[in-house]
């Protein structure tokens, strides 16, 4: 009786497999994969809009802040009348007052903050408007930021023109 090798199991992998591997691979993903939208673009300002307008929010609150403090302030410091009798000298304190009160509550500051916010978020909405919709998706995400975006009426008709409706 002759001995017969045992088999032997290999723990590499076979040519035949890597190869079938590398080519499923590929193919699975691309089957999976669905077609990325014609408007990606479009929806990928998503983010940036959401930040500017939540900056421009803050901004908003902050400045709210500000002006409630020199309402407040001009309550209790009422300008000097503008009677025969009022001195320049008066007026001019009550404007030095004045300035220091903004500055205490950083008035102009955050006002130039304020209108800095609104152009950033004036600025990405303009972009969302130039950027051309070629869904309805596409239109319908514009439409959402509509109180926003003073033009948004008519930057979806000239989408609608361009799909041809």
């Amino acid at each position: 009786m002759t001995a017969q090798a045992e088999p032997t199991h290999s723990t590499s992998p076979s040519r035949r497999s890597i190869l079938r591997g590398a080519i499923a691979t590929p193919l699975a993903a691309a089957m999976t994969l669905p077609n990325p939208s014609p408007d990606v673009a479009l929806f990928a300002l998503e983010s940036r809009i959401k930040r500017a307008m939540e900056a421009h929010e803050a901004a908003i609150d902050a400045m709210g802040h500000a002006e409630s403090a020199m309402i407040a302030w001009h309550k209790r410091n009422p300008p000097p009348g503008h009677h025969i009798g009022t001195g320049y000298e008066e007026v001019q304190d009550w404007r030095r007052r004045k300035q220091a009160a903004e500055r205490n509550c950083r008035y102009r500051e955050l006002e130039d903050a304020q209108s800095a916010a609104c152009d950033r978020e004036a600025e990405v909405l303009r972009e969302l408007g130039e950027m051309p919709a070629r869904t309805l998706d596409g239109l319908r995400f514009k439409a959402r930021y509509a109180d926003r975006l003073v033009d948004v009426a008519r930057f979806i008709v000239v989408d609608l023109q361009a799909m041809g409706a």
